[in-house]
């Protein structure tokens, strides 16, 4: 348990500080996102949809309504600051028709994130929005980490925790608490096939929840479970599954799991869930999938998995992607070099999955709406691939205490870097200096407290990562 709470905690301290340093509604879509949870807490779980495209109509409080223009004046355009933003209002009004781009997605994540929008309303509501999400990837996310105590997996959880799963957790958008589910399940069922003997109530319960959470997170997700659990599936030896098949608690997380996954998916058909807009590409689906494979696509989603912030108009700085880079080659190296082959196969087949499966879905229609995959959408796959390359890994001690140290302290100077930056685009505007000092665009705490801060709460999360892969038992 105090596992648990002090790695909630920090994840807290992490996810609190992004929320702060980002602007309101300045996230991929966070207006459609919020628009849709403030309708499904109100009963609305659709709206009333038009014949083409996946924009539906909600009836909402009016103050609502200058969601969408909240951050125009600075979205997409990095070199300006958010200052540009009008006053953030809490008024309600009379019921009024907005539309959303979410309105198809199912309900469940927003049916949560919507609630606070019943008592906080229009653009302010965001922020209440933010804590009840950032809250839901916190408590999965440590999970995550706790159930990977005493070996080097908790690194690898480190690792996967990019600055952008953490910018995702911070704000109202499915994909951080898919991600952060993802990483959960992960571990989860790593540590679930690892285990010897009967699986005991309590982990059982935790299994389901965090499963639940991930098929109910977005239209996709019961994909990559079934993903997932086919990678684990290939590391576990064949009596530990038989063990698993025949045991009845088991039997019984899987059965509720499946019934959730039949209704997501179910939702996603007749919602018609995947309508979306795009600019048609007139080229087969061969050519576009050669593409969709070339390495410089590859390079481009997988440098948006590491941070690719705002609405998409903010790299993370080319120091943080380069360690992510330099720090993947090195676990892959360990994960290769000294697991069994049944875990390299595993550790491969995650990685070509990450590749394949993202490239393969956008191809089958891009002829009718061209490039629309973005790196985020590949992380439920990608955080699999630490994961398996570290667990049960066992380096010997000089390399050991060099190989933790090093992951350490380079995932703590990528994520400074990249939130010190992400920041002073807000702030100042992209190339226009740290941002520290005089600043155009103020958050709720003067930058110079939130760079340290996040400083030292990054570096106190790569500390107690470090300790619980090094410490089984007395963490």
């Amino acid at each position: 348990m105090r596992r648990y709470t002090v790695s909630l905690l920090l994840l807290l301290v992490l996810i609190g500080l992004w929320e702060l340093a980002t602007p309101l509604l300045a996230a991929p879509d966070e207006p459609q996102h919020l628009v849709k949870a403030a309708a499904v807490a109100r009963g609305e779980w659709i709206g009333r949809g038009e014949q083409v495209g996946p924009i539906t109509r909600v009836s909402l409080p009016a103050g609502f309504t200058e969601i969408s223009a909240f951050p125009r004046c600075f979205a997409f355009k990095p070199r300006r600051s958010a200052a540009c933003t009008p006053p953030v209002t809490a008024h309600g009004g009379p019921a009024v028709e907005v539309g959303t781009t979410a309105g198809r997605y199912p309900p469940a994540y927003y049916a949560l994130t919507g609630l606070p929008t019943l008592v906080v309303q229009g653009v302010a509501s965001d922020r209440a929005a933010r804590v009840v999400s950032g809250l839901l990837c916190a408590l999965l996310l440590a999970a995550a980490i706790t159930w990977c105590a005493g070996d080097l997996a908790a690194l690898a959880v480190l690792f996967a925790v990019t600055p952008m799963v953490l910018f995702l957790s911070a704000v109202v958008n499915p994909s951080g608490v898919e991600v952060a589910a993802a990483v959960a399940s992960w571990a989860a069922l790593i540590r679930l096939v690892r285990d010897q003997g009967p699986v005991r109530r309590k982990q059982l319960l935790a299994l389901t929840a965090v499963l639940s959470a991930l098929v109910l997170a977005r239209p996709i997700s019961p994909l990559w479970l079934l993903l997932i659990a086919g990678c684990v599936g290939v590391l576990a030896p064949r009596t530990r599954l038989v063990e698993l098949a025949r045991a009845r608690g088991v039997q019984l997380a899987a059965a509720v799991v499946i019934a959730l996954a039949a209704c997501q998916t179910a939702w996603v058909v007749i919602a018609q869930s995947t309508r979306l807009f795009g600019k048609p590409v007139h080229v087969s689906r061969s050519t576009a999938l050669d593409r969709l494979l070339s390495p410089t696509h590859i390079e481009h989603l997988g440098s948006q998995m590491i941070g690719r912030f705002g609405w998409l108009d903010t790299a993370a700085p080319l120091l943080t992607q380069w360690v992510w880079a330099v720090l993947g080659v090195v676990v892959l190296v360990v994960g290769l070099a000294s697991g069994r082959p049944r875990a390299r196969v595993a550790v491969l087949l995650a990685l070509a999955l990450a590749v394949l499966v993202p490239a393969l879905v956008e191809a089958s229609s891009f002829p009718r709406i061209g490039y629309w995959w973005q790196g985020r959408y590949s992380l439920p796959l990608a955080v699999g691939v630490p994961l398996l390359a570290l667990a049960g890994r066992r380096p010997p001690r000089r390399l050991l205490q060099a190989f933790v140290a090093l992951l350490a302290a380079g995932v703590a100077v990528g994520e400074e870097a990249a939130f010190a930056n992400t920041l002073a685009r807000y702030t100042v505007g992209t190339g226009h200096g740290l941002g520290l000092g005089a600043v155009h665009w103020q958050p709720p705490l003067p930058p110079l407290v939130l760079v340290v801060g996040f400083g030292l709460a990054v570096l106190a999360w790569a500390a107690w990562s470090s300790y619980l892969a090094l410490h089984p038992t007395t963490a």
